[in-house]
């Protein structure tokens, strides 16, 4: 089959030797477009599962407001507690009860016009560069990458602030690049179709909702002090990581000398560098996280 290679829902892929030189006579494997393909399909159903259990969450506002029972959303929330440090009862706003809850909607209806815009993204024609990179200095690959114009971080704080329910574009035209998509790295037997799905819709939330790079979920203090609970603890108490308590159905830490087991707090994704409250609203890697989460927690729809 000669380039391009079509995917699911009029996917293509390309070489994009601009971007990084393709080894000689280089060539694309049935093995790794059926990664492609699977991961494509993914990425779409990862960020329409979102949309509605966000969709349905903002609906529960309303429910509660009157008194009536609802669905459960611990699950929505841990996820906005952890991957954008969204959460009600710890955002300090204001004194005014009220305009916490207010401006904690409106912030929440801000996420879900993102994931809306990266979804008719997805809805369209669509293309993926793909372009060989060799390991960085550090020994890692680079997964991918959007260029994008200026005004970026104008056009997205304009869409969480006064999001748009017909889909208009009121702050003008970002121009973005189409989807870079590393091969060195996506081939690798370590990286699954889940792992290149996730990044398609980091780099499909910096093409269409003008995200930005604030911090890597593998940056965090959680994921690189996981195997050191000390370091983890005395960054807990300098204040550089924040823990909150898990909402719901808590996950159980074993008890230490025949002690019971005691609920384990969530991390956020905050990193050594100091990330201010609401900052993670522009991060892409918070967006790609938070949609895998939410799709593993619904049983890996397809």
């Amino acid at each position: 089959m000669p380039w391009p290679v079509m995917l699911t829902g009029w996917v293509s892929v390309k070489p994009a030797a601009a971007s990084g030189e393709l080894p000689v006579g280089f060539d694309y494997e049935r093995s790794w477009i059926d990664k492609l393909d699977n991961a494509v399909k993914k990425a779409k159903m990862m960020v329409q599962v979102t949309i509605k259990d966000l969709t349905e969450y903002m609906g529960s506002e309303a429910m509660r407001t009157a008194g009536l029972p609802g669905r459960n959303f611990d699950e929505v929330e841990n996820a906005l507690a952890k991957y954008f440090n969204l959460r009600m009862a710890t955002m300090n706003y204001s004194a005014n009860p009220v305009v916490n809850r207010y401006k904690y909607w409106g912030y929440v209806e801000g996420v879900l016009e993102v994931y809306n815009s990266i979804s008719r993204g997805f809805s369209v024609p669509y293309e993926i560069l793909i372009y060989s990179q060799k390991k960085k200095a550090d020994g890692s690959f680079e997964h991918g990458h959007v260029l994008a114009g200026r005004g970026m971080d104008s056009a997205l704080m304009t869409m969480l602030a006064k999001p748009d329910p017909m889909g208009h574009v009121p702050w003008g035209t970002v121009k973005t690049s189409e989807i870079h998509l590393n091969v060195e790295w996506f081939n690798s037997p370590a990286v699954d179709d889940d792992d290149v799905a996730r990044t398609i819709v980091h780099e499909a939330s910096h093409k269409w909702a003008y995200t930005n790079d604030i911090l890597y979920k593998s940056n965090s203090y959680r994921s690189s002090l996981a195997d050191d609970p000390g370091k983890l603890d005395d960054a807990v108490q300098l204040g550089m990581q924040e823990t909150i308590p898990r909402a719901g159905a808590m996950k159980m830490a074993a008890g230490v000398g025949g002690a019971a087991p005691q609920p384990k707090p969530i991390y956020r994704m905050m990193g050594e560098k100091d990330i201010k409250p609401l900052e993670l609203l522009r991060n892409a890697d918070s967006y790609a996280w938070v949609a895998r989460r939410l799709w593993k927690k619904a049983g890996r729809p397809l």
